[in-house]
């Protein structure tokens, strides 16, 4: 019996034993992604002065594998790419995280300092040409490799990472490519190119004295503003002297009346035209700045961009727009000018373009680093604050579309370049008018056809596309922000914003304004029959239609260069042109009600007026607003309307405040000093007194 009772309890034993290493085989901890990471950078080849960075990097991760705090936090910021294969580019993980551990922490012991490093990645160097195939069962490169409807790279992608301090740009890349090792792409690995394109720390920027003084010159000019506005409301009326012309200049009551006021010769149908290119030029924009950088779904975004680019694609027709508008007004005044004074004229719209760009333009250089932040603040806006830095003087002097224009500031402001360089040429032939009237006429004529054929045969020469929408992404070197695909493009450089290429609609225009200067609309109103203005109308939006058309047909249908593309390369501005004008004929010499009504919107009259300064003030607003994005966004029918209205808006609330505070103040400040205002409205008075005496 007790020999049964030893026995049973060396069972009992035994039992327990094996119990006990079942046990300990249970609790056994699974290998993390940590473990792979860790394995992953030991694998790295590493340099002796690398020693400080991946012991620092082991460290962490084996805190965070104990789940101690700091670490954790350091590992939660970080994600790896995510949606890559629907056309995610960036993959930000979280920027403000990552960067905010030394305001959270305690950093005078043994936790590290970290920074936020934005890496290019090439997954291959062999991108095809061909849209990829949608066939599910083909290897994941092959669908990599090769590009999207709208040539979007699926294989390139902007990816951010909190890395230590310690860490110098190749081993940040080498941490990188660890981290690449460890995620669905890994396969990739061997024709991955990895390119560190800038840290960011965290510490905030240092402001400059010019930072200060274009503060100290807007807050300036606002406090004058207030002062001569209530100093003028103190008074019956404004002393007819030099002092009283300055405050009234910077009267917010007189300057706005310029918005509002309804002159003689007011062409409505032109204020809808300014508003819609506005609106359509900025909301583009907008989906393209999007498009490029932070959409999470670009297949969806491309679908979309796809079923309306039968009317989208060539949406730069807009600016064309604009410069018809302008030629019509520049010619108008050239003839209607009492002062006789073209010199005067030029000086006046030389200040009139330029006051609103220079001012925007010290926005972007001086006040735009101190005011955004985010993780692709160096891919996107840190180019063009360099740009501005040093090529402001290009934008005063008006030649920066033309010299070294893929350095400009401000990247569309290269329509007021154009557009002043324009009026120059537009100038001389007033001149030659004045002395020749058939030669004056005959050389606008040859002026437009000679604009005409330099296009086509520039497009032809160089087998360019005749639009400059060339997709959403071009090939370009690693290293280069996606902005560069645009800044590299010889289609925009080099056709797009050249003044030959708008000369076409711009003499258009300036034709219809002398037209409406010889023959005055308020003694030829409704000289066409109704039937008549509107079958005009309906053809010229159907031509301007057709034109944009052709944005579609060389995209997708006719993709090779053709004698029909040449044409439509020569043809299709001059015809917008000749639309547009058509259009403001039919609306101030005929019979349209309906759509007299509607130009005719009082509201549309001031916004209008906004629309210059709105459009220049968008590309600021952009950068800033991708700039400082913190996540992708969604992409679509409800998101553009939403942004691109929000945007819209803030765009003409900006242009209004410039207006009001710096633009007006400064035109009538012009008019004072060029041609002594404040003397007239003297002799004026005189005059009037006179006369009741």
């Amino acid at each position: 019996m007790k020999l049964f009772k030893m026995v049973k309890m060396d069972l009992a034993g035994i039992l327990l034993v094996f119990l006990g290493i079942g046990q300990v085989k249970t609790t056994t901890r699974p290998l993390t992604n940590i473990d792979v990471l860790m394995l992953s950078l030991k694998s790295q080849q590493w340099t002796n002065d690398e020693a400080l960075c991946i012991d620092t990097m082991i460290a962490t991760l084996t805190h965070a594998k104990n789940f101690t705090m700091w670490a954790v936090w350091y590992v939660d910021s970080m994600q790896l790419p995510t949606g890559q294969l629907y056309g995610a580019l960036s993959h930000l993980g979280n920027y403000d995280e990552c960067l905010s551990s030394h305001r959270v922490f305690d950093h005078s012991g043994h936790v590290p300092s970290f920074k936020y490093c934005m890496n290019e990645v090439s997954l291959t160097n062999k991108l095809k040409k061909e849209i990829f195939s949608r066939n599910p069962n083909v290897t994941t490169d092959l669908y990599l490799n090769k590009r999207t409807t709208f040539k979007k790279s699926l294989s390139k992608l902007f990816w951010g990472l909190c890395i230590p301090k310690v860490c110098e740009p190749h081993s940040v890349a080498k941490i990188t490519r660890a981290y690449m090792q460890t995620s669905h792409l890994s396969p990739m690995d061997n024709t991955t190119n990895i390119n560190v394109s800038y840290c960011r720390s965290g510490e905030p920027e240092q402001t400059s004295l010019a930072f200060y003084l274009f503060v100290i010159f807007t807050v300036s000019f606002i406090l004058m503003t207030v002062s001569c506005t209530y100093y003028l409301s103190t008074l019956k009326s404004p002393p007819n002297t030099f002092v009283g012309a300055l405050a009234k200049s910077f009267s917010l009551k007189r300057n706005m009346e310029e918005l509002t006021i309804l002159r003689g010769s007011e062409i409505f149908s032109m204020n809808i035209m300014r508003i819609l290119s506005s609106v359509l030029i900025i909301s583009g924009h907008m989906v393209q700045m999007n498009l490029f950088l932070t959409v999470i779904n670009f297949m969806d975004a491309e679908e979309l961009v796809r079923m309306t680019s039968a009317s989208l694609l060539h949406l730069d027709l807009m600016t064309d727009s604009f410069f018809t508008i302008s030629g019509l007004l520049f010619m108008k005044g050239m003839f209607s000018d009492k002062r006789k004074s073209p010199l005067k004229f030029m000086w006046k719209r030389y200040i009139r373009l330029t006051v609103a760009a220079m001012f925007i333009a010290g926005i972007i250089a001086l006040v735009l680093p101190y005011v955004g932040d985010g993780p692709l603040w160096n891919t996107l806006p840190q180019a063009d604050i360099e740009s501005c830095k040093t090529n402001w003087w290009r934008s005063i002097l008006m030649i920066q579309n033309i010299l070294e224009p893929r350095n400009m500031c401000n990247l569309v402001a290269w329509q007021v370049s154009c557009d002043f360089q324009l009026s120059i040429i537009a100038a001389i032939l007033f001149w030659v008018y004045q002395k020749n009237k058939r030669l004056g006429k005959l050389l606008l004529s040859l002026t437009v056809v000679l604009g005409m054929i330099q296009s086509g045969l520039i497009n032809c020469w160089h087998k360019l596309s005749p639009i400059p929408f060339n997709g959403f992404e071009n090939f370009r070197p690693l290293g280069k922000p996606s902005v560069e695909s645009v800044r590299e493009s010889t289609v925009f450089y080099d056709v797009y914003m050249q003044p030959y290429t708008h000369a076409p609609p711009f003499l258009i225009g300036a034709a219809m304004g002398y037209i409406m200067y010889t023959y005055k609309p308020n003694n030829y109103r409704k000289c066409f029959a109704q039937l008549w203005s509107y079958t005009a109308v309906a053809v010229a939006l159907f031509i301007m239609h057709m034109g944009l058309y052709g944005g579609y047909f060389y995209y997708f249908v006719s993709t090779d260069v053709t004698v029909h593309s040449t044409i439509y390369a020569a043809t299709h501005r001059a015809l917008w042109g000749i639309s547009i004008c058509t259009i403001i004929g039919m609306s101030e010499y005929g019979n349209i009600p309906v759509l007299q009504k509607v130009f005719e919107w009082f509201p549309f009259v001031p916004i209008s007026r906004l629309s210059y300064a709105a459009y220049l003030v968008q590309y600021p607003l952009l950068l800033l607003y991708v700039g400082s994005q913190r996540s992708l966004v969604q992409c679509d029918l409800y998101q553009v309307i939403l942004n691109s209205l929000g945007l819209t808006v803030l765009c003409y609330v900006t242009s209004l405040f410039i207006w009001l505070f710096v633009e007006g103040p400064l035109h009538s400040i012009n008019s004072v000093l060029t041609f002594k205002t404040w003397k007239n409205a003297k002799e004026i008075s005189t005059t009037s007194n006179g006369k009741d005496d």
